[in-house]
């Protein structure tokens, strides 16, 4: 299996540090070129910015970006081991069986470390990536350098949605919060399926309703509310992704998400746990009473999770 690690390393133009990829393309763009050979590091990102000077297309640019990441050192599962029956992933679970066997021979399934980012804003995106578990953040980065989540995702998700809609390049970061396995496709292959196959069209339409209702409530939870109220709704939230109370999640990752200092999330799970609400230790936080959680968190949870319950109940109808 593939493991997508928290080693971002970008494309070198200057022969530094070499990857392997089609030799076509450099010299057919205007790219430098670098003996064809593979980095030290699992996972590799491509970040737009160093092709601002390059005659490529997009879609060369996403050829480049999956040769690069799919020369990594671990081999993907077979591909033909693959089946519905076993698959994590709600939204292909569901699938109508016939459109599944068109799909499957697409997918690989691979690991997502914790701390791996997956994509960051303005970079190309080769991989479309549904989650069999975990959760996965989208986070906004404001100039100062500050991140705050705007969105989150688990085996209800995908990553990469806006690019598989159409768009050239990631609009946010994805960060993987909680690991977990994912079946992973090519983006033009993703793309082309959504075209062809009316089934996972009306899936991932209907997953983008969920994850725009997301992006909206949280867009007005971080401007209105307290510290306090929005962790314990992104505890909650969490907590019905993952199905269990125990969510494995540090202080600093909580910062990120909720764009605060650590030292304030320190405080502040320290006051849920003096009300019985969480219990918490080295890199986890427990719900303790779901219950009166729910009640400490602010009026975004109860919509939020509705929806998700909305989604996950009307896949099988679609």
């Amino acid at each position: 299996m593939e493991f997508i690690t928290q080693q971002a390393v970008p494309l070198c133009l200057c022969g530094e540090i070499s990857f392997r990829y089609p030799p076509e393309l450099p010299t057919a763009y205007g790219l430098s070129t670098a003996p064809n050979n593979v980095g030290p590091c699992a996972g590799a990102n491509i970040r737009a910015s160093l092709f601002k000077n390059c005659s490529a297309p997009a879609d060369a640019l996403q050829q480049l970006a999956e040769g690069l990441i799919s020369t990594s050192g671990s081999k993907p599962m077979n591909s033909s081991a693959v089946r519905q029956e076993e698959v994590g992933n709600l939204l292909l679970a569901s699938l109508p069986p016939d459109e599944f066997r068109q799909l499957a021979p697409q997918l690989a399934r691979v690991g997502l470390e914790a701390g791996a980012r997956l994509y960051e804003p303005e970079e190309v995106v080769p991989f479309i990536h549904f989650a069999e578990g975990g959760l996965l953040s989208l986070l906004s980065t404001l100039e100062d350098g500050v991140s705050v989540e705007v969105g989150a995702l688990g085996r209800e998700g995908l990553g990469g949605l806006l690019v598989l809609l159409g768009s050239d390049v990631a609009a946010h970061t994805a960060a993987v919060r909680v690991g977990a396995t994912a079946l992973r496709i090519r983006t033009t292959q993703a793309r082309e399926c959504f075209e062809r196959l009316p089934g996972f069209r009306a899936r991932v339409l209907r997953y983008s309703r969920l994850l725009m209702s997301q992006v909206s409530q949280a867009t007005l939870c971080n401007t209105t509310h307290t510290v306090e109220q929005r962790l314990a709704r992104w505890l909650m939230l969490a907590r019905l992704r993952l199905g269990g109370e125990t969510i494995p999640v540090t202080h600093e990752s909580l910062s990120h998400m909720l764009g605060v200092r650590r030292s304030g999330v320190t405080v502040t799970v320290g006051t849920l746990g003096q009300a019985g609400l969480v219990s918490h230790g080295r890199g986890f936080v427990r719900v303790e009473d779901a219950a009166g959680l729910a009640n400490a968190s602010c009026v975004c949870y109860r919509p939020l999770a509705e929806e998700y319950d909305n989604f996950s109940n009307s896949l099988s109808t679609l």
